[in-house]
């Protein structure tokens, strides 16, 4: 009995030292693949159980700018205004689907010395509310619809996000396609402007927009707007308008940058974006050129620029065509002045606008998260009016700062000081006098 116990555990042990010794030479490989393969099998059970959860990404966020803002004249004390604008909302995306991005915004504006119909404040509302879905083809594409921001190319058509007091959105559907490892990227979109339902004008937009990046630092732009407006009075008159743009800019050597826009209106008389046409018809152009070069090597890495703005003016308004370009979607904030006053083409006198700029912009030596800008703007009329040989319609001095203490917190401020020219001091009494205006304005953004 003894002897076959004996054998017995002698057996099991030899066993054991055949399964240590072959566990042993099993090749470091081998291990490995067995144990990716059970944790392979694991996470899938996992990913599985909550799919859902695990590929759901949702983010908060929240915006708030208050502005300070006071502007006087020869004629005026000072006016003094007061806007904030709180926008914040969540986006919700699923890998490999889409998201969506809800957001209410709520805005106020206070002021002294201001029209009525620039003082008031929004209730809260919906700023943006879309859904945006992938499609299985191409890199990025994917379709989209609701109430959404439109920023295209630098805002001088579509945009006035970053540049406006109160933002604006737009209620509309669109396909977005790129191709090409990501150089070429299409748009197409349609816009409802406005509703009849709300006694208003209703304007539709139907555009069109492509841009091809050559490579990292060069490419262009090509723009098709089709605007068709219905009339919500009782002649129910219906217009239709068309705009078509080209846009290159890059860098180039040796630390030169360039950007060129050209746009041509025409068709009936719209002001496209805002709801308002008049019988007759447009053909009207605008062109911009800004060149920058910067001094990467003088400390604090300047950089100087050049800006030419041209939008065209009606040398005959005997005939039924208006040649003045009028488009109300974009930001002429950005381009003619931080004053503003050249945003309305009354202000032209009908005579179009050239604004020559040359401006400098630099971040400071000893704190990178402060920068400068200075512009001066020369505004002279494009096309003679009643055989004036009056040549300006004025000067602007702009001084801008911007301080980022941190990813959460800026402030921005500007001062500005415009002086009229001959032809504003004797045919355009809106602003015949000299300005100043300068704001400072508060941004939480996480």
């Amino acid at each position: 009995m003894k002897k076959i116990n004996l054998f017995l555990i002698t057996m099991l042990m030899a066993v054991f030292s055949i399964q240590i010794f072959a566990t042993e030479n099993i090749p470091k490989e081998h291990k490995l693949e067995k144990m990716e393969k059970t944790h392979s099998e694991k996470m899938k059970k996992m990913i599985l159980k909550n799919e859902w959860k695990k590929d759901m990404i949702i983010n908060f966020d929240f915006f708030n700018r208050t502005r300070f803002y006071g502007s006087k004249d020869d004629s005026n004390d000072w006016n003094d205004q007061f806007t904030q604008k709180t926008v914040f909302g969540m986006k919700a995306m699923k890998r490999g689907m889409g998201m969506a991005v809800f957001q209410l915004r709520n805005a106020s504006i206070l002021g002294v010395g201001y029209p009525q119909s620039h003082i008031g404040t929004d209730a809260l509302s919906v700023y943006q509310a879309y859904g945006q879905f992938k499609l299985p083809f191409g890199v990025h594409s994917c379709l989209y619809f609701g109430r959404k921001e439109i920023n295209i190319d630098t805002q001088y058509i579509f945009g006035a996000v970053g540049f406006s007091d109160l933002g604006k959105t737009f209620d509309t559907a669109g396909l977005k396609m790129v191709f090409m490892n990501k150089k070429l990227k299409l748009n197409i979109f349609h816009v409802r402007q406005f509703e009849k339902d709300a006694g208003l004008n209703d304007e539709i937009l139907n555009t069109l927009h492509t841009r091809y990046d050559l490579n990292k630092n060069m490419g262009f732009s090509f723009l098709f707007i089709n605007d068709m407006l219905n009339m919500a009075t009782s002649n129910k008159k219906s217009y239709m308008s068309h705009l078509i743009g080209f846009r290159a800019n890059g860098k180039l050597n040796f630390g030169f940058n360039f950007n060129f826009e050209a746009y041509y209106q025409f068709g009936d008389n719209i002001t496209i974006g805002s709801g308002k046409a008049t019988d007759g018809s447009v053909s009207a152009y605008a062109v911009l050129l800004d060149l920058s070069y910067s001094l990467k090597n003088i400390a604090p890495k300047p950089t100087l620029g050049l800006l030419i703005n041209m939008n065209s003016g009606d040398d005959d308004t005997t005939d039924d065509t208006n040649k003045n370009f009028l488009v109300a979607m974009g930001t002429k904030h950005k381009w003619f002045g931080l004053m503003d006053i050249f945003m309305n083409p009354e202000n032209w006198g009908g005579q179009g606008v050239m604004d020559i700029s040359p401006y400098v912009n630099w971040t400071c030596a000893f704190n990178k998260a402060i920068s400068f800008k200075f512009n001066y703007h020369y505004f002279m009329p494009l096309v003679k009016v009643d055989n004036t040989d009056k040549k300006s319609l004025g000067m602007e001095f702009d001084l801008s700062t911007k301080i980022a203490f941190n990813k959460m917190f800026s402030f921005v401020g500007t001062f500005g000081y415009y002086v009229p020219g001959d032809l504003q001091k004797e045919s355009i009494t809106l602003v015949k006098d000299k300005k100043i205006m300068a704001y400072g304005a508060f941004q939480v953004k996480f």
